[in-house]
Protein backbone atom coordinates (compact mmCIF):
# COMPACT_ATOMS: atom_id res chain seq x y z
CA UNK A 1 0.00 0.00 0.00
CA UNK A 2 1.46 3.46 -0.66
CA UNK A 3 1.11 6.26 1.67
CA UNK A 4 1.94 10.09 1.64
CA UNK A 5 2.85 12.27 4.39
CA UNK A 6 1.55 15.24 4.32
CA UNK A 7 4.78 18.51 3.97
CA UNK A 8 4.07 22.06 4.66
CA UNK A 9 6.76 24.31 2.48
CA UNK A 10 8.51 27.16 2.64
CA UNK A 11 11.13 29.39 0.41
CA UNK A 12 13.26 31.87 0.97
CA UNK A 13 14.54 32.13 -2.58
CA UNK A 14 17.69 29.75 -2.27
CA UNK A 15 16.72 26.58 -0.95
CA UNK A 16 13.08 25.04 0.18
CA UNK A 17 12.35 23.78 3.88
CA UNK A 18 9.20 21.07 4.29
CA UNK A 19 8.10 20.21 7.49
CA UNK A 20 6.66 16.72 7.68
CA UNK A 21 3.36 17.91 9.08
CA UNK A 22 2.32 14.11 10.46
CA UNK A 23 5.78 14.04 12.44
CA UNK A 24 6.35 17.03 14.74
CA UNK A 25 9.63 18.35 14.31
CA UNK A 26 10.82 16.63 11.15
CA UNK A 27 11.83 18.60 8.07
CA UNK A 28 13.94 18.20 5.04
CA UNK A 29 15.68 20.68 2.93
CA UNK A 30 17.01 21.00 -0.69
CA UNK A 31 17.88 23.70 -3.86
CA UNK A 32 14.89 22.59 -5.11
CA UNK A 33 11.37 21.28 -4.02
CA UNK A 34 11.92 18.00 -5.47
CA UNK A 35 15.07 17.73 -3.89
CA UNK A 36 13.28 18.16 -0.44
CA UNK A 37 10.04 16.31 -1.35
CA UNK A 38 13.09 12.95 -2.43
CA UNK A 39 14.24 12.85 1.22
CA UNK A 40 10.83 12.66 3.12
CA UNK A 41 10.32 8.74 3.19
CA UNK A 42 13.78 8.85 4.40
CA UNK A 43 12.99 11.63 6.96
CA UNK A 44 9.95 9.72 8.39
CA UNK A 45 11.81 6.26 8.63
CA UNK A 46 14.46 7.89 10.95
CA UNK A 47 11.68 9.82 12.83
CA UNK A 48 12.59 8.99 16.73
CA UNK A 49 8.51 8.07 17.40
CA UNK A 50 7.67 6.62 13.89
CA UNK A 51 6.61 3.46 15.86
CA UNK A 52 4.22 5.67 18.11
CA UNK A 53 2.04 7.18 15.41
CA UNK A 54 -0.82 4.96 14.35
CA UNK A 55 -2.24 4.98 11.00
CA UNK A 56 -5.67 4.90 12.42
CA UNK A 57 -5.15 8.29 14.72
CA UNK A 58 -3.81 9.90 11.56
CA UNK A 59 -7.13 9.28 9.66
CA UNK A 60 -9.33 10.06 12.43
CA UNK A 61 -7.14 13.57 12.44
CA UNK A 62 -7.72 14.36 8.95
CA UNK A 63 -11.63 13.59 8.88
CA UNK A 64 -12.21 15.40 11.58
CA UNK A 65 -10.13 18.69 9.93
CA UNK A 66 -12.18 17.65 6.96
CA UNK A 67 -15.31 17.88 8.24
CA UNK A 68 -14.70 20.91 10.36
CA UNK A 69 -13.30 22.50 7.12
CA UNK A 70 -9.61 22.94 7.93
CA UNK A 71 -8.85 21.25 5.06
CA UNK A 72 -10.15 20.76 1.64
CA UNK A 73 -10.04 17.04 0.70
CA UNK A 74 -8.46 13.86 2.51
CA UNK A 75 -6.28 11.99 1.49
CA UNK A 76 -4.53 8.51 3.04
CA UNK A 77 -1.81 10.55 5.26
CA UNK A 78 1.23 7.76 4.69
CA UNK A 79 1.22 8.24 0.44
CA UNK A 80 4.66 8.49 -0.85
CA UNK A 81 5.32 10.19 -3.80
CA UNK A 82 7.77 11.78 -6.01
CA UNK A 83 7.18 14.35 -8.85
Amino acid sequence: MATSIPVAFETNGIGYLGFLIAFPGAFVRGKTMQEALAKVEHEAKIYPWHDRIHAKSMVKILRKQKGKGLIAHYQDPFYFFAE
